[in-house]
């Protein structure tokens, strides 16, 4: 567990703040979405000020983190089965992320700058890790393979003949993973994709411990 969060007590802080930011029209911020209820329904036994309302819904962001925050939340659980309450929530919030940053992205991928693409293939993998945490079907598989095509990360599985390590002796048959990115970054520190010219030219890495 301190692997996910070495100080509970803050997340339990970050938990209410961000819930609170993300979701402002729920008047009782103390209670989770439950199973049977939807974040886009709010309780209104209490008074909202519209003031508050107003500027946390300009923080796009806070969906996000609070996404985030409850997955932590559920990581740190020790229970048999995942949290139905933390899932409802975790899935609301990641659905908002998913068409704030995603479905844009992929309606017009060709057009997308790096940093769009970057960001919605981040999110779209945050998905899928959440969907695995929450042992939801395929794993969050369909996840990772929309990260990768708005990314346009090409990845080809392969063999070939090498050495492992640098104490082997003998070259034997080894499989390998060929990753490609659909961007590259110049000397400049800038992007460029793979249809413009490149710049940056290869340099000798030596490898002084073992090498997978």
């Amino acid at each position: 567990p301190c692997q996910v969060c070495e100080v509970p007590y803050f997340l339990l802080i970050a938990r209410a703040i961000l819930f609170t930011l993300s979701t402002p029209d729920r008047a009782d911020w103390t209670n989770s979405i439950g199973s049977d209820e939807s974040q886009a329904t709010p309780d209104n036994s209490q008074s909202i000020p519209p003031e508050f309302s107003a500027v946390a819904k300009q923080l796009h962001a806070s969906h996000l983190w609070s996404a985030r925050a409850a997955l932590a939340h559920e990581r740190l659980l020790q229970s048999r089965g995942p949290s139905v309450t933390l899932w409802n929530e975790v899935e609301a919030l990641y659905s908002h992320c998913r068409t704030t940053y995603c479905d844009p992205v992929a309606d017009d991928l060709e057009n997308k700058s790096h940093k769009e693409r970057t960001t919605a293939a981040s999110i779209m993998l945050e998905w899928g890790l959440a969907e695995h945490h929450f042992d939801r079907d395929g794993k969050g598989k369909k996840a990772f393979l929309k990260a990768q095509e708005l990314s346009g990360l090409e990845v080809e599985v392969t063999g070939a003949v090498g050495k492992r390590t640098k104490f082997q002796q003998e070259a034997t048959a080894q499989m390998l993973v060929k990753a490609k990115s659909a961007f590259r970054e110049t000397e400049q520190g800038q992007t460029e994709s793979k249809g413009e010219k490149q710049t940056v030219k290869p340099e000798m890495i030596e490898h002084d411990e073992e090498e997978i």
